[in-house]
């Protein structure tokens, strides 16, 4: 009888324990998505309020108006984008998106801080190469990827 109690004990222990594992995973993925998304939402509100003087002028000047317009356009865009495709084709799409992004941002970078930059807070070399390395990484697979499709 003990031994029983003692092997029930364990089983419930560990499906508690599984339970809260998966409960915690959950969370966590969920957090980061959000996190991502919101940075997004904050990113792009930002280009509009410091880039356009009709952006600021709009509603009095209220950022939030920028902010919650933006975030519900790329709610419904988030909605309709999970009825178009699979969730694994929309991740797919959005990590090739961001190895392109990658190949256009670092020679960018590294242009910007070689030529704009004054001479003293240049980057050293190794992070030069680093951007470069970086570029020819990213380029191979996104080349991989736009070869697989045609």
């Amino acid at each position: 009888m003990k031994y029983t109690a003692e092997v029930i004990g364990l089983i419930s222990f560990a499906a508690i324990f599984g339970g809260v594992i998966a409960i915690l995973g959950v969370w966590i993925l969920f957090k980061t998505q959000l996190d991502n998304f919101e940075g997004m939402v904050r990113a792009v509100t930002d280009i509009l309020w410091t880039g356009s003087d009709r952006v600021r002028a709009w509603r009095g000047g209220d950022v939030r108006a920028v902010y919650y317009t933006v975030l519900a356009i790329l709610v419904v865009w988030g909605i309709v984008a999970l009825r178009l495709a699979q969730p694994i084709v929309l991740l797919k799409i959005g990590a090739n998106v961001a190895g392109a992004v990658f190949v256009i941002a670092a020679p960018h970078l590294l242009y910007v801080n070689t030529r704009i930059l004054p001479v003293h807070v240049r980057p050293p070399m190794w992070r030069r190469v680093a951007l470069v390395a970086m570029t020819v990484f990213y380029g191979f697979f996104v080349a991989l990827s736009i070869a697989s499709v045609l």
